[in-house]
This record gives structure tokens, C-alpha cells and sequence, in this order.
């Protein structure tokens, strides 16, 4: 019989050995699948910076590259964050403000976040803007100059696009402003939104006219960009129902909806 000791311990020997094969294929199998996800990441982003006409800021192993560009002719950037906590931050400075800080969050975070502050919420004026949003100003007379009774709508509309998006906040304060969303964005049109909301809130800050605006009679003018292809409007155009954001009609008829940041109409056939 012991003969048979032998004989099991180098079937027990070989059993290890093919154990530990098994774990560096398997660990071989995970790491070429991380470095395919992530290459696919980074080519994205290069996708977004060059439809921001920006360029790419080299990341590390454990934070993705980031974007910076310009925002009203103003240094911005964004960065993404992947993983268990997911987000996207939009930063752009602006050394010109120096007159106050202001937060803006849904009314559901605000509860906790102006709650433990001990913070009461300001008031815009509009009351379904009221009830599902709340805003902190230091000093309060801060929303009253954003929030002018000319604009308000608009400020409202900005602030709106982002309904329904996981964690968004907007933060102002000296010589930044700051969009957040608790999610990585994946797609384009979620982008130029921020971007677009963001190129908005600095003209309200600093008093500069939207350029596409023209008051006085209305005259139907194909203006600013495409916010599927991003490049300059021209006819033909086709005009979402909902939000009357103009696209061109290629573009439409290949995503098949409305690529306005936060309008959602009803679906359509994508072209093949």
C-alpha cells in the first residue's frame, strides 16, 4: 500500500498545477476585457472632444481621460467617472465672477442636502419651478439678478433640461461654475446639453445675449447647430413638436428623434 502515497500526492500536484492555470486564464481573460471596455471608453471620449472642438486630457489607470474646451470663450472641462459611483462633471471658469455662490438641486436632494445645512430655499417665482427644484444664494438678492422677470423663463427651461437625470446639481461660485450629474454619460446629444447649459448660464451671469436670439418680429432663420451632428443649421429642417429644437433632416431621420438634452418625445424608427 505505500506505493498509492506517492502516486496521490502527485495527483494532488497536478490538480494544483491545473488550479492555477485556470485562475491566470481566467485572470488573463478579465484584464484583456478591461483594457477592450476601456479602449472603447477612451475612443468615446475622443468622439466627444472632438464635437466639443476640444481636446483629451491623458488619464491614469484608475481615472479616465477628460475633456477640456470652451465654453463662451472661457477655459472648461469635463471629466467622467465610471464604476460603483458613477458621474459626470462639467467646470467652467470664470474669473469675471466674483459676486455670490448658488446651488441648484432637486427638490427630493434638497431635503437632505439644505435640510442638514439648516437652509431655507429661495424662491424663483415660478411656482412648478419652485416645487421640484430648490436653490441657495449667498447673498439672496443673487436670484433675484439671475432670476430677472425678462429671463426667468429661460434661466427655468436650462434648469428643466435636466429633469429626470440621476444627481444633477448646479453649483456657481467665485470664478466657477459647475454642472454634475451622478451618472457617465455614453451618449452625445446628453453632452452637448451639459455644454449647451452651460454656454447658457455663463450669458446669464455675465449679461451676454444668446446670439441665436433676435427680438422684434419673428423671422423663421436656420441658426446655431445641429445638436445630432453638431455642425452649422441649414435647410431643410425639421422641428421637434415638443421642444421646437431645429435639426437637419438627414440627421433626424437617422436618430429618429429629438436630440435636445431632457426632451424625450415619442420614439421613431431609426434609419438603417
Amino acid at each position: 500500500m505505500g506505493f498509492l502515497v506517492p502516486l496521490l500526492a502527485r495527483g494532488s500536484d497536478e490538480r494544483t498545477c491545473l488550479f492555477a492555470v485556470l485562475l491566470l486564464v481566467i485572470a488573463y481573460l478579465i484584464a484583456v476585457s478591461a483594457i477592450h471596455a476601456r479602449m472603447g471608453i477612451e475612443e468615446r471620449l475622443r468622439g466627444f472632444a472632438a464635437s466639443l472642438r476640444g481636446t483629451v486630457l491623458p488619464g491614469s489607470l484608475t481615472v479616465l481621460p477628460s475633456i477640456r474646451f470652451q465654453v463662451r470663450g472661457l477655459a472648461a472641462w469635463m471629466e467622467f467617472s465610471p464604476g460603483q459611483e458613477p458621474g459626470t462633471r462639467l467646470r467652467v471658469r470664470i474669473p469675471q465672477w466674483t459676486e455670490g455662490a448658488l446651488k441648484i438641486v432637486p427638490a427630493s436632494a434638497a431635503r437632505t442636502v439644505l435640510g442638514l445645512l439648516g437652509t431655507e430655499s429661495c424662491k424663483v417665482g415660478d411656482r412648478l419651478f419652485d416645487s421640484h427644484y430648490r436653490v441657495e444664494a449667498h447673498p439672496v438678492a443673487l436670484v433675484r439678478r439671475i432670476f430677472t422677470p425678462e429671463r426667468a423663463g429661460e434661466v427655468v427651461e436650462t434648469v428643466r433640461r435636466f429633469h429626470g437625470c440621476p444627481g444633477f446639481s448646479l453649483s456657481l461660485k467665485p470664478g466657477w461654475l459647475e454642472i454634475q450629474i451622478r451618472e457617465c454619460l455614453k451618449e452625445l446629444p446628453v453632452v452637448l446639453g451639459m455644454e449647451r447649459a452651460a454656454s447658457d448660464f455663463v450669458g446669464y451671469l455675465l449679461g451676454v445675449d444668446d446670439p441665436g436670439m433676435v427680438w422684434g418680429e419673428v423671422v423663421e432663420r436656420p441658426t446655431g447647430r445641429c445638436p445630432i451632428c453638431t455642425t452649422e443649421l441649414r435647410e431643410p429642417l425639421v422641428r421637434c413638436e415638443r421642444c421646437r429644437s431645429p435639426h437637419h433632416r438627414e440627421c433626424w431621420d437617422y436618430l429618429g428623434r429629438c436630440a435636445t438634452f431632457g426632451c424625450e418625445p415619442s420614439p421613431r424608427r431609426r434609419a438603417a
